[in-house]
């Protein structure tokens, strides 16, 4: 190490030949060989000495720019080529090596037995026993007269210089051109030239940027052709092949496969195809191709064929097809124009375009029919109880019903209702029973009928409740939509919304509730309310939250839980025990009590009588508006006014922190005493008051002849001061900017 680190700081020799003699050449830390004034060429004659490390972690990084050669040595430490040209002859090489990025490194008549790694450099392995792993993402040139060991491979995707015929197995990728026959492949390969693969079993996944032909062979996972591949399989057996991009190309002849995925363009031909495939591009099926017990394709993309019997195993229908003397056991969905006639239906048909369905269709166990647009039939009654989603004008009379889900005009007369019901449309339902949850976006209107079950009125849908309704046990109201009765006192307790002009009297609500009309409470004891209108609790306890986002009015009650206020609060004569989150206008009227709990959040507007304000003004993180407080002795938050605010008889302790008064706003003190840190950007005027700490004052500040300049004040600023007698002010300043008057 030090004979190379004197070398390249001679002037004097361009040549350095280093002779080992027969010691110890070990290193103890990593070495790093830096650059100096010169590169000489570096000879480093070993005569068999080991270079080693005192643990196999420990390296010789050659960063120096010079060639280096080292003839007849065995290297059991790390070597890391960084910035040389590195030669290593008729050695043996236990550790790993490293290439770097444009570095050149040339193994010649050498062993090497451990991980050579070629980052983008040029490494050249001449006439040398390689069992090792090689890491290649630069250019590997291996010669011929190399000898490979069993643990030999190569791995990453570059290139391979080589005219070697045998090396193809060895390599994960390809560049060129190659050929593999009569091989077990079982490390996953990637082909970005020219691969062809003959009568071998490929259990690896194969992923194909280039041209893959494969022959006569059995591949047992998946296959997937990217970007522009192009893939020929010939008379094989494959479990899969997936094909993620439109722009690739795939021919399967005279083969055996489980399954497809194309999104780019296919052809099948002769041969057999068994399980569930899908088609997003250009399909083109041959005559000869068989389907398998299991085949299924679904479709979105385009399909070329001859073949008229091809849309059974469809589960997507674009086009115009006629099913008949079949029975149909995959489900679909039509989008184009079905028929289906003499058949048995024993799967579920979602129609999304024209269903025409024969009278002599049969309709099995497990079939199901979703009417997105209308399906017709000459007798509509065979179809409904086979019927999921409904989306025309019917009348069903006289049914047990369950699971419909009602897109159209439904009228149900005399029939029950099991479970599983969803209304989006029209559903008028007379002189029936529901026994099972309905769920409702749309409008539903029940006459004369039971109700034992519980109605999900959702996205502010309109349920109407009309005359002769029994209530049974478990029929509840739940969800955001308006509820239209007659009989308000009936439902009432259950109505989770509320509209139109409704007072209610000495009664408790046990579920959250919506008001989008004028609804007034009088003696209530309520859960969650969400105010959408005019709302007025009177002599009340409020034990839920309330959002309000119109108009709320609250007098002479008890308010225990959170209020969050988006509109116009009023509160008059009330005790408020929890927090009001104040977004709009909070008015605050009479004889306001606070609880322990009590806070205020938000930047909404606040209006209070004085007394009220002088209450709540240690819960203000800033003041607005117009108001005279008296704070007694204050020491609690800070004051920040932007209003016009007077504070009188109160005293200021610092645990207040600071009072700023912000620009074009106005604060007076009177009868005040103040010893916090004051900024003031406005109007400040002290009258009768007595100010002590710092004062900055950048505004306008007024000092009367009755008010006391405290110990320790100190008065900074640009501003005006505006006092009768100057002279007062000398204690109080050290370097002030401002104009006094």
């Amino acid at each position: 190490t030090t004979t190379i680190n004197n070398a390249v700081q001679d002037a004097e020799n361009d040549e350095y030949v280093i002779n080992l003699n027969a010691e110890t050449y070990q290193i103890t830390a990593n070495t790093v060989l830096n650059a100096g004034t010169y590169k000489p060429n570096i000879i480093i004659n070993a005569n068999s000495q080991t270079l080693s490390a005192n643990s196999n972690t420990k390296y010789t990084r050659f960063n120096n720019g010079c060639n280096i050669t080292i003839n007849d040595a065995l290297i059991t430490q790390r070597i890391q080529n960084y910035a040389n040209n590195i030669i290593i002859s008729n050695s043996n090489i236990t550790n790993q090596v490293t290439n770097r990025p444009d570095m050149n490194l040339t193994l010649i008549n050498s062993s090497i037995t451990a991980t050579l790694t070629n980052t983008q450099g040029n490494t050249v392995l001449e006439n040398s026993y390689i069992d090792a792993k090689i890491s290649n993402t630069g250019n590997l040139t291996i010669t011929e007269d190399n000898i490979l060991g069993e643990n030999f491979s190569i791995t990453g995707e570059g290139n391979v210089i080589t005219n070697r015929t045998d090396l193809a197995p060895y390599l994960n990728s390809y560049n060129g051109v190659y050929t593999l026959e009569n091989m077990v492949i079982s490390t996953n390969k990637k082909n970005y030239g020219n691969l062809t693969i003959i009568n071998s079993t490929i259990t690896g996944t194969l992923s194909n940027y280039g041209n893959l032909t494969i022959i006569n062979s059995t591949i047992s996972e998946t296959i997937k052709n990217y970007e522009y591949g192009n893939i020929m399989i010939y008379d094989s057996i494959l479990d899969n092949v997936i094909c993620q991009s439109e722009n690739n190309y795939l021919k399967i002849h005279n083969s055996n496969v489980s399954w497809i995925s194309i999104h780019g363009s296919a052809i099948l031909e002769k041969s057999c195809i068994n399980g569930s495939s899908y088609n997003y591009g250009n399909l083109t099926i041959c005559d000869d191709v068989i389907f398998g017990d299991s085949f299924i394709l679904s479709n979105s993309g385009n399909i070329i064929t001859n073949r008229t019997d091809l849309a059974i195993y469809l589960t997507v229908l674009n086009g115009t097809y006629t099913l008949e003397n079949i029975v149909i056991t995959v489900a679909k969905d039509n989008y184009g124009n079905l028929t289906i006639r003499n058949a048995t239906i024993d799967a579920q048909i979602n129609n999304y375009g024209n269903l025409t369905i024969g009278d002599d269709v049969i309709f099995g166990e497990h079939c199901f029919l979703n009417e997105f647009s209308p399906i017709t039939i000459d007798d509509k009654s065979r179809i409904f109880p086979y019927m999921r989603v409904l989306n025309g004008k019917y009348t069903l009379e006289n049914m047990n019903i369950s699971y419909i889900n009602n897109y159209g005009e439904l009228t149900v007369l005399n029939s029950t209702f099991e479970r599983g019901f969803h209304n989006y449309g029209d559903f008028t339902l007379r002189d029936s029973v529901t026994n099972g949850t309905i769920y409702t976006n749309g409008t539903l209107l029940i006459v004369n009928s039971t109700i034992n079950s519980q109605i999900n009125t959702l996205d502010q849908c309109t349920l109407i409740l009309g005359d002769n309704i029994t209530i049974g046990e478990t029929f509840a109201i739940k969800g955001d939509g308006i509820v239209i009765t007659n009989d308000t006192e009936k439902f009432l307790s259950y109505m989770p919304t509320f509209s139109g002009n409704i007072t209610l009297e000495n009664g408790t609500f046990t579920e959250n509730k919506i008001n989008y009309g004028n609804l007034t409470l009088i003696n209530y004891t309520t859960k969650r309310i969400t105010n959408e209108g005019n709302l007025t609790v009177l002599n009340s306890t409020l034990n839920g939250e309330y959002t309000n986002n119109e108009n709320l009015i609250i007098l002479n009650s008890t308010i225990n839980q959170q209020i969050t206020n988006n509109g116009i609060l009023t509160i008059t004569n009330s005790t408020i025990n929890n927090k009001i989150n104040n977004n709009g206008t909070l008015k605050l009227e009479g004889d306001i009590e606070l609880g322990i709990s009590f806070s205020l959040t938000g930047d909404g507007q606040i209006i209070a009588d004085d007394g009220v304000m002088s209450k709540i003004f240690r819960y203000l993180t800033a003041f607005y508006g117009e108001n005279t407080v008296e704070l007694g002795d204050y020491g609690y938050s800070s004051i920040n006014n932007y209003g016009k605010l007077t504070i009188i008889n109160s005293e200021i302790s610092n645990n207040a922190n600071t009072i700023t008064n912000n620009a074009n706003s106005e604060l007076t003190l009177i009868n005040t005493k103040s010893i916090i840190s004051t900024t003031n950007n406005g109007r400040l005027e002290l009258k009768n008051s007595t100010i002590s700490g710092t004062l900055e004052n950048n505004g306008i500040l007024i000092i009367s002849d009755d008010s006391t300049l405290g110990y320790g004040l100190r008065i900074t600023g640009n501003g005006e001061i505006i006092i009768n007698d100057t002279q007062r002010l000398a204690d109080c300043l050290t370097t002030y900017n401002g104009n006094f008057v």
